[in-house]
């Protein structure tokens, strides 16, 4: 294997680990805040008129600034994902890999799908959502906050789905592209 083409594997299979690193690390402190949250029952000086349930709101302010980190994240990741691939089957070809380079090459067309549903299509409307119904509920109006929050519950399925979908894909495409690396190497070393 050249040193081009060992640099763009590596950089590649490094992207995707980065990629599904933070798109796992997201979920996990969703799952983790808002259960820790709830138990906490805070109540917000600022939202003292509001009588909905406090701890939606801690938990996601928070996590609406993990998930932007996690969204610009995906988007370079997916970026240099992409590129570098590219780079190694059209610059250097596929030789004996084609099988493992199909399933990637599959998998990441997922991935970028589910992500750019996900950045461009689901989060505006999530986020939107969410940051109408805190002003609402900061306001004191609880009819508006609820009817927002409402909006926010429905699209959050298509957030969660969307996520596990990209999760999934880039696992695919990271294990496709470490079992071409190793059986790349095992071919050279006459294995």
């Amino acid at each position: 294997m050249s040193s081009w083409r060992a640099f763009c594997e590596t950089v590649h299979a490094m992207a995707l680990g980065l990629w599904l690193g933070f798109v796992v690390a997201a979920g996990a402190y969703a799952a983790a805040v808002f259960p820790t949250a709830k138990k906490l029952a805070p109540r917000l000086p600022e939202f003292e008129q509001y009588t909905g349930d406090h701890w939606l709101i801690v938990g996601g302010r928070i996590a609406q600034t993990v998930f932007l980190i996690g969204d610009i994240a995906q988007f370079f990741c997916a970026l240099v994902a992409v590129s570098t691939f590219a780079c190694a089957v059209w610059m250097f070809g596929g030789g004996e890999r084609r099988p493992a380079l199909y399933v990637r090459g599959l998998a990441l067309a997922i991935a970028l799908a589910s992500v750019a549903s996900l950045l461009f299509v689901v989060n505006p409307k999530f986020v939107s959502a969410t940051n109408t119904y805190w002003a609402a509920a900061r306001a004191g109006d609880n009819a508006a906050a609820a009817a927002h929050q409402q909006v926010a519950r429905e699209t959050h399925p298509y957030a969660t789905s969307l996520m596990s979908l990209a999760a999934g894909s880039v696992a695919v495409a990271l294990g496709a592209c470490v079992w071409s690396l190793a059986t790349s190497r095992g071919r050279e070393r006459g294995a």
